[in-house]
Order: structure tokens, then sequence, then C-alpha cells
């Protein structure tokens, strides 16, 4: 009769073990879920951070095209109010655009900030009007140099933003970003 009892003794959760497991696992989640979501949006915006510089970039390119070299373009502090409409609007498919400003399909705001004959600051918002609106977070700066005939990320702006955040650079960009290029290759 011991033995009859002893086999069907078996071991197993309680309910109330299942809770506490459940608990748990519920706690690390809760802890781990904030900093997920910081990475994410971290990604994301260094994926728009790219989107932008390529359009940028694309615009600038088709605008060569049809307005012939850089270093034709009037960079002029006078000018740096039509500079957007002159070069980059006609250039790059948008849903809107202002005197300065243009809005993208994607939701991207591009404005000029200033000019000082040679180079022109542009600011980007990669979302639009969604919060933070901050410098370095989802507001960026790009330099379009007359001179290096190039766009490229503002160095006080947004390089050290980009670099946290995985910014694809070609090399000698990326040299100049993180300080291991000879500085006549850098235009900053």
């Amino acid at each position: 009769m011991k033995k009859l009892l002893c086999i069907n003794n078996k071991k197993a959760m309680s309910f109330a073990e299942l809770i506490v497991v459940l608990a748990i696992i519920a706690l690390v989640a809760s802890m781990a879920l904030p900093g997920l979501k910081k990475y994410t949006g971290r990604a994301e915006m260094g994926k728009l951070a790219q989107k932008a510089y390529s359009n940028l970039e694309q615009a600038i390119d088709n605008a060569v095209l049809t307005q012939n070299s850089m270093k034709r373009w009037d960079f002029s502090t006078a000018n740096s109010a039509s500079f957007l409409g002159k070069y980059i609007t006609p250039n790059l498919k948008h849903k809107a655009s202002g005197l300065n400003t243009l809005t993208t399909f994607d939701g991207m705001v591009m404005s000029v900030d200033s000019c000082d004959g040679t180079i022109c600051t542009l600011s980007v918002d990669v979302n639009g009007s969604k919060l933070p609106n901050a410098l370095g977070k989802d507001k960026l700066k790009f330099i379009i140099d007359k001179d290096e005939q190039r766009v490229e990320p503002h160095p006080k702006g947004v390089v050290k933003h980009l670099i946290e955040h995985n910014w694809t650079f070609s090399e000698t960009l990326w040299n100049c970003a993180v300080g291991t290029a000879y500085t006549d290759n850098c235009t900053y």
C-alpha cells in the first residue's frame, strides 16, 4: 500500500508558484522594455537621418545637372531665403514648399538657416512637427559647400549624434568626423 501512495505522489507546480514565476517575468520585461524602446527610436532616427542626407545629396546632384556647377551657384547671404527654392525644391519630390521651407512626401521639413558666400547651412527635421524637435535627436543640420561641391553633416550640429547612431559615412568623411584623417582632407 505504501508503494501505491508513493507512485501517485507526483511533483507539480502549484497555482501560486506559477503566479510568482509570471510576476517575475513581467517585472523583468517591464524593466527591459523602456531601454528597448529607446534603442529602436534611436535606430529609427538614424535611418531617417541617412534618408535626409540621401535626399539632399540627390537633390544637389540633380541641381548640378540643371543649374551647372555648384561653383556658379549664388551662396550669398542675400540669397539664403531663395537658395532652397532655386536649387533644392525643383530637384526633390515634395508635397509643400514655402519661401524658406520644404516638406517632403515622407514628412521631413527642410529649411535654409544661412548662407555665407561659400557654405549654406540647412536644417532638416526628419519627423516633421512631431516631438522632440531637438537638434541632434530629430533635427539635423547639413552644410552645402560651394568650394568642395558636396553636402555633408554639419560638424557642430550632428556628427557626434550620427556616429553614435551608426551613420554610414564615406571613408573620407568618417575619418574627418572621428578625427583620424589629415586636416587638409577635411572641410571642417
